[in-house]
Parts: C-alpha cells; structure tokens; sequence
C-alpha cells in the first residue's frame, strides 16, 4: 500500500513538468534531479552501510528484486527524461500520468474488486480500472482525444505484460511513442 501511494506521488513529475514555466528549464531540472537519484540508488547498491539503512527506511515499500538491482523510482526517472526528451510536452505529460495514476488505479481497483485473475497477479477488473482513470485523464487533458485515448488504451494494457526492464520504463515511453506516432508529431528533438 505505501509503494502504491509513493507511486502516486510519482504523478508530481508530468504535473510540475506541465506548469514550470519553460524559462526554468523543466527539462534540465528533471534531468538533474533523476542524476542525484541515480547516483544514490548505485550507491546504495555498491555501500553495504547505505544498503542496510535504505533498507531499513523503506522496508516493505520496496520488492525483493529492488534490493540488489535498481529501483522502479530510478527506471520511472530515466523514462520521464527519454519522454520529456522525445516526445512532446502533453504527450510527455500524459503518457507519465498513465504511469502513475493508470498504474495505481489498477492496482487499488484490483485489490479491492479483483475476481478474475489475467497474467499473473493481474486482474481483469484492476486493468479495466486502471483503463478508466487513463481514459478520464485523455478526456479532460487539452489536446487530440483520439491520440490520447489510443494512448490510454496502450499504457493501461502494456502494464499486463511483463516487460524489461521494469513497467514504469516501458508504459510511458510505449504509449508516448505511439501517441507521437499516431499524432503525426515529430519527436521534439
């Protein structure tokens, strides 16, 4: 439960993204901010002290796997740098927001609903529900509706796949691709 409420929070990355002005650089603020993490992360992973104590802080948030590899955090960052990089700003925006509030509506509705088990821990009513907070926010954000709702469609049926090298690295730069693909926009480079 705080792993999904962190992840939520995750959701401050397209909303300040979206409102800093861009004579703040968002972009280089986000680049900067993901290279102090990175570096904190490999050095947790290289610094048994560091381990013990990131450990201890943040037991039961993070998963097995995370303790001897990078975290979802530090793939979600670099995703968000590639995004905002390459696609542009609402379908950055968006394809963040898929990750952070698709995901958690997902895993939230499944819990408390979920019945019919697909792929694993997943469940149908969880993907529906994480398939309908992304299609509330492709509706209410300014832009193409139809670009954005092919995007919902994709992050909230791209989290059912076990893709590597985590699901906060694959949902946004999938459906951010393919909504820039679908838009006829040229990567913003």
């Amino acid at each position: 439960m705080r792993r999904k409420l962190i992840h939520l929070s995750s959701f401050l990355i397209p909303l300040l993204y979206y409102v800093i002005p861009p004579e703040w650089h968002p972009r280089l603020l986000l680049i900067g901010f993901t290279v102090i993490y990175i570096t904190l992360d490999v050095l947790r992973l290289r610094i048994k002290k560091l381990r013990i104590l990131f450990q201890r802080i943040f037991e039961g948030v993070i998963k097995p796997e995370e303790r001897a590899n990078l975290t979802a955090g530090t793939w979600l960052l670099v995703a968000a740098d590639i995004a905002v990089i390459l696609f542009p700003k609402e379908i950055a925006v968006l394809a963040l927001a898929y990750t952070a509030i698709g995901d958690t509506s997902a895993y939230f509705i499944g819990k408390r609903y979920g019945k019919r088990k697909v792929l694993g821990k997943k469940t149908v009513e969880g993907t529906l529900g994480g398939l309908l907070a992304n299609v509330l926010l492709a509706l209410l954000f300014p832009g193409p509706k139809h670009v954005f709702l092919i995007g919902a469609v994709i992050a909230s049926f791209s989290e059912l796949l076990p893709l590597p090298p985590d699901d906060n690295f694959c949902i946004p730069l999938l459906s951010g691709g393919i909504m820039t693909l679908c838009s006829g926009i040229t990567f913003s480079l």
